[in-house]
């Protein structure tokens, strides 16, 4: 009887696991991918998304909200091409001393 007992006590354990590792974390992914294109305004109608960087922002919010990552946003940011500053936009003086001989 014991045997038996720690048997399915160790298999609920490993399908609970799955359950909650593999198969909950996918199925949350997949609506909140879904959900992220698509920006419902309060009067019930919905709107198609077509910026990238607010389509990252919801799907990582409601990743968020599902338990899914770190909720440490500052952690998670990562700029995109267009928010880093170009070398052309702050142009750098040279220095070059002129060595004159002495009198």
């Amino acid at each position: 009887m014991d045997k038996k007992f720690y048997a399915i006590l160790v298999v609920l354990i490993i399908i609970g696991a799955f359950y909650w590792y593999m198969y909950r974390p996918s199925e949350i992914s997949q609506s909140c991918e879904k959900n992220a294109e698509v920006l419902v305004l309060s009067d019930g109608s919905s709107v198609q998304i077509t910026n990238s960087n607010l389509v990252n922002f919801k799907y990582q919010e409601c990743l968020r909200q599902n338990g899914i990552i770190n909720t440490n946003v500052s952690s998670q940011y990562t700029p995109s091409q267009d928010t880093i500053p170009s070398s052309s936009m702050f142009p750098t003086a040279t220095y070059s001393p002129t060595i004159q001989p002495a009198p």
